[in-house]
């Protein structure tokens, strides 16, 4: 069970519970937490929330934008429940208002174009090495033309490879024991992660090859700074891309300690990109 945001009419969203927008003047934390323990206490496991604008609240978006994370992160530590976000297809608006506008400035700064990548250029580099080496050579002394020789090109590793090879302990185990150092408990992690606990537990035992995605919101629900999420990140074949703006934006997140995986959601959302939690599972 985890929080899932969608651009859908409430009404096509198959939940038990509906949570319809809340009445002005109504204090917004108040509202959302007794509307959740009271599905909770009906024993209901999923629900759909209308989303909240800033003019039914008189609150900025921003504000509604930190307040419900934080709602929805506490709540899901707690209960076992499918939270889907449900945003009208008419509106266009930002959910996180002008906290994307610091998200933004951070992209545009660190962002580079595939074309401009250096990972580009090593390729291009590499390609026309191998272009080179395989033109015929006239060797020195050579009584004809047509004799030549060819340089032998070594075959070079995969980029996944070569992380998986730096690293010898397996992913589960590095994951139980960095859970053992933060003092964290499983059910802290994977519902900080926005994560199920079938899924986790699965991936504990090395069940399941998690996505990049996965593990990027793992890291979060570790609160795991820069190199721990870059260790991590190794040991399950991936890095950190500069052409990824969903790699930006979580680095953005960690460099900033705000560990929330719903608020990286949220913003992955207004970017037009796909939520870390709407990513498929790949079973090993």
């Amino acid at each position: 069970m985890a929080f899932h945001i969608v651009r859908d009419d409430y009404k096509n969203i198959e939940a038990e519970y509906i949570i319809d927008s809340m009445q002005t003047d109504t204090d917004i934390a108040e509202y959302y937490k007794t509307q959740l323990n009271e599905a909770a206490n009906k024993g209901y496991t999923s629900l759909a929330v209308c989303s909240v604008t800033s003019k039914g609240s008189g609150l900025s978006q921003e504000s509604i934008f930190n307040i419900l994370s934080g709602i929805f992160t506490e709540f899901l530590c707690d209960n076992d429940m499918d939270i889907t976000y449900v945003v009208p297809k008419k509106d266009k608006s930002t959910l996180s208002g002008d906290y994307i506008k610091n998200v933004r400035v951070y992209v545009k700064k660190k962002f580079t174009p595939v074309n401009e990548s250096p990972m580009m250029g090593a390729a291009k580099t590499f390609f026309n090495a191998r272009s080179a080496a395989k033109k015929p050579m006239k060797a020195k002394g050579a009584v004809t033309e047509d004799c030549c020789f060819e340089e032998p090109v070594e075959s070079i590793p995969s980029l996944d490879e070569a992380l998986k090879n730096m690293y010898t302990d397996s992913f589960e185990n590095h994951l139980q024991q960095l859970i053992n150092k933060k003092g964290l408990k499983n059910s802290e992690v994977y519902a900080n992660a926005n994560i199920s606990k079938q899924y986790f537990s699965k991936l504990l035992k090395g069940q399941v090859k998690p996505s990049k995605e996965k593990v990027l919101a793992i890291a979060i629900g570790l609160c795991l700074n820069k190199d721990e999420t870059v260790d991590l990140l190794r040991l399950a074949g991936y890095a950190f891309s500069p052409v990824s703006q969903t790699d930006i934006i979580v680095e953005y997140f960690i460099e900033h300690k705000d560990y929330n995986v719903i608020k990286i959601d949220i913003v992955l959302f207004d970017y037009g990109l796909e939520p870390l939690s709407n990513r498929s599972i790949t079973t090993t």
